[in-house]
């Protein structure tokens, strides 16, 4: 599949190892990098993009709103270098999201090369494009000739079968997956997700695991394009991309979804995961729910059927931070964000937020915190002295009620489903 993918974008055959001259279908730059990107470009002389500008997002996502001068100074500069290049597609506080959710929000198409100046643009591989994040110097390179250096990576095909248990979710699966092999199997190589487990799993549940197989080392995670992905992206239904019946793979492997429970990634890697069962009942000072990965209605939902007519433990606190204004919108529709209130949360604008120890929500000295962020380096969201575990919402939310770290499970039992 990536092979064919980039084979669109170069305009010839490739194999695995070639270094080809691609052109991307959609870039997204953040505010993060975005004033590194524009200042090189003006460095350069190019006051004109060979990139079509409809098909760049801007977004303001790590500082938003702005907490410092600086970083208010930082997002006058971004939005003059949109007015300067003629960029229409950007992000302003109350129209806003986390950049990954904004390009998936119909944006980004399936079959399409996406890139992201972030790791983590790997989730759009979640609606069958060709998804990578990408370095500053690439991106000047794209906006500047309208193409990139790309290595065709080899291909790891795992096939999911079967259907999750209740109360296990697609970043139980990522976590799962994280372990599967050791990383350097991963490093760029492009993951294939496919079988009929895959088919099963909702294109929310399928961005989850193209976004955390980014901390593997890979390149790309790809899932095959069917109906589900066309509508989620507002297309019409087109072709299902698959490999052929004969390609040849690094390396292959199958899971079946039916056997996983839930897991927790231990301090300090998101591959130190184990089952929820195995960790101790350690306090939690902090729960966040959120995140590019895990901060879309469906896990919105999870989060408010553990809630539901309960409350936050006396000592933890719990954080929620909705991946962007549209999925706030729906979630207050439903009464999910009336259910997140009522038991104790804090609603905190669409927005990348502590995840990257930016904004905020961090945590403290020697405090614990369960996340459904995507890493927990040390440091990571807040002090060096502090610790970060990362779960699904269902786990996150357990936790929230128990204040400590709790299975889901015993909370799912008659749950009530808002």
């Amino acid at each position: 599949m990536a092979e064919k993918l980039l084979a669109r974008s170069s305009g010839r055959e490739v194999r695995a190892g070639e270094i080809v001259s691609a052109r991307a279908d959609r870039i997204l730059i953040n505010d993060y990098v975005g004033d590194l990107v524009f200042s090189k470009l003006k460095a350069l002389g190019v006051d004109r993009l060979a990139f079509d500008p409809e098909r760049i997002m801007l977004v303001t996502d790590h500082n938003l709103p702005a907490f410092t001068v600086d970083a208010a100074d930082k997002l006058v500069r971004f939005r003059d270098y949109a007015k300067q290049y003629g960029i229409t597609h950007t992000t302003k506080l109350g129209m806003h999201g986390i950049g990954h959710q904004m390009m998936v929000e119909g944006f980004v198409h399936p079959l399409e090369l996406a890139v992201g100046t972030d790791s983590h643009g790997t989730m759009y591989g979640g609606v069958g494009a060709f998804a990578c994040g990408i370095t500053t110097t690439d991106a000047v390179s794209l906006l500047a000739l309208g193409e990139m250096w790309m290595k065709i990576p080899e291909t790891v095909q795992i096939r999911l079968t079967r259907a999750l248990q209740r109360g296990v979710t697609a970043k139980d699966v990522s976590l799962n997956l994280l372990r599967l092999f050791p990383e350097e199997t991963y490093t760029y190589r492009a993951v294939e997700l496919v079988g009929d487990g895959a088919d099963r799993l909702s294109v929310d549940s399928r961005l989850v695991i193209a976004n955390m197989m980014a901390e593997g080392g890979v390149k790309t995670a790809l899932f095959e394009s069917d109906e589900k992905t066309y509508a989620a992206c507002g297309c019409e239904p087109g072709e299902r991309l698959r490999s052929d019946f004969d390609a040849t793979f690094a390396e292959t492997a199958e899971l079946s979804l039916d056997t996983l429970v839930p897991m927790l990634s231990c301090p300090n890697s998101p591959a130190n995961a184990k089952p929820v069962s195995e960790v101790a009942p350690i306090p939690v000072d902090q729960v966040f729910i959120g995140s590019c990965t895990n901060g879309r209605l469906e896990d919105l939902r999870q989060a408010a059927e553990v809630l539901k007519g309960r409350t936050v433990a006396k000592n933890t606190r719990l954080l929620v931070t909705p991946a962007s204004q549209k999925i706030l919108l729906q979630a207050t529709k439903e009464g999910v964000i009336e259910t997140l209130l009522e038991a104790g949360a804090a609603i905190l604008p669409p927005s990348c937020a502590s995840c990257a120890g930016h904004g905020p929500g961090l945590i403290g000295k020697g405090e614990v915190c369960v996340s459904t962020t995507n890493r927990n380096f040390k440091g990571r969201m807040g002090s060096s002295e502090a610790s970060v575990y990362l779960g699904s919402a269902y786990t996150a939310a357990a936790c929230a009620v128990a204040g400590h770290v709790a299975d889901p499970r015993e909370f799912l039992q008659g749950a009530v489903s808002v």
